[in-house]
């Protein structure tokens, strides 16, 4: 194989290429869910807490809380945007790339950089570009319009894979999530489980009341007993809504982050509606 392109890389082709690699270091996060459990705990806590000690400000703390989360969604896709991107260098950017069975070259104007083919870890096409994700998280970009029909390019593809042996299969979905998205599936996982242990746990009574036909001690087992199912089929929920919303997400994205919201304000609402004796 032998194959040379010199090109101007644009900023939205290096935030294309820089997206599908994002992803898969984003994917190495192994503490990303445990972060989102800690955080979610911590609110928790703290508006446990408050409402104790000021339950009269409990009503207007929580308006605050659901206000604040709504207006960060809507807002976060604008700063993500603004933010990507931030180490897109112009004098970098005029580049010379040279691609042999030898390996890959890339030379711009202040700098020279080369890959044997086993430091190619994935081969990603998407927006309009192939992006080389390389050892060391670096990566080579070639935009789509370097080819003039996509026959050309698809078959410049397959000799990349038949050279590039210790590439893994790119794992970016069809319609690839956001990080802040990806946090949001997450957290609708989450918000599945707490649905469920409310769905549970709020019919049961937090005291035993007089006259009842049982004992004390068989109320408190019947209590911690449908206590620990709600507990067991949250887990289930969790899991089963972690690996359901994240295929959903590849089909219909918008189906998907409409579902997570549903299940993410679900108990908010009954809480409030609750407060204010509407149901």
């Amino acid at each position: 194989m032998q194959a040379e392109f010199h090109y101007q890389l644009g900023k939205d082709e290096y935030v294309a290429g820089l997206t599908p690699v994002m992803d898969e270091l984003g994917r190495q996060d192994r503490s990303r869910t445990r972060r989102l459990f800690e955080q979610l705990a911590l609110a928790v806590v703290i508006l446990g807490a408050i409402t104790f000690a000021f339950p009269d400000a409990a009503l207007g703390l929580l308006a605050a809380i659901v206000l604040f989360t709504v207006f960060t969604s809507v807002l976060a896709p604008r700063w993500l945007r603004a933010a990507t991107g931030q180490s897109y260098d112009p004098a970098v950017t005029d580049m010379d790339v040279e691609i042999s069975d030898n390996g890959i070259v890339e030379r711009t104007d202040m700098r020279e950089r080369r890959w044997a083919w086993a430091a190619v870890r994935r081969i990603h096409e998407s927006g309009g570009v192939i992006a080389l994700e390389m050892a060391g998280w670096d990566m080579v970009v070639l935009p789509y319009r370097l080819w003039g029909y996509d026959d050309e390019r698809r078959t410049f593809v397959e000799e990349l894979r038949s050279l590039a042996t210790a590439a893994l299969p790119a794992k970016t979905p069809r319609t690839a999530a956001r990080v802040d998205t990806r946090d949001l599936l997450t957290i609708g996982a989450i918000a599945a489980a707490v649905d469920v242990l409310a769905i549970v746990a709020f019919p049961i009574p937090a005291y035993r009341g007089p006259g009842e036909p049982i004992s004390d001690g068989t109320f408190l087992a019947l209590f911690f007993g449908l206590l620990l199912l709600g507990c067991v089929l949250a887990y289930f929920a969790y899991r089963f809504a972690r690996r359901g919303l994240d295929r959903l997400h590849d089909r219909s994205p918008a189906l998907a982050i409409g579902i997570v919201h549903a299940l993410i304000w679900a108990v908010p609402l009954y809480m409030v509606l609750s407060y204010l004796r509407w149901v």
